[in-house]
């Protein structure tokens, strides 16, 4: 019983496998997706990655729903110290 599903879906495989495989080759999707490819590449801006270290970090805190004004505030200078002693130590 088992052998004669697993035959079935594997010729079911093989079938859906060739239909998919016959309309890329006839639709000539090959040369269409390597120009496309290229063409998204030139029109797509540049800039979304930085090509240098710009030097900057960016850091944001956040207390507790329940934190006093002066806790977070106390909270937050801490984090220069925290941000100095992470550029010390090695990697």
């Amino acid at each position: 019983m088992f052998e004669r599903f697993f035959e079935w879906m594997l010729s079911t495989y093989q079938w859906t496998l060739d239909k998919v495989l016959a309309f890329v080759d006839r639709a000539g999707n090959h040369p269409a997706t390597f120009f496309i490819t290229i063409a998204l590449y030139i029109v797509v801006p540049k800039g979304f990655f930085p090509t240098e270290d710009t030097g900057y970090v960016i850091g944001i805190t956040e207390g507790a729903t329940d934190i006093s004004v002066s806790g977070n505030l106390a909270a937050s200078a801490r984090l220069p110290t925290l941000c100095a002693q992470t550029r010390r130590s090695p990697t």
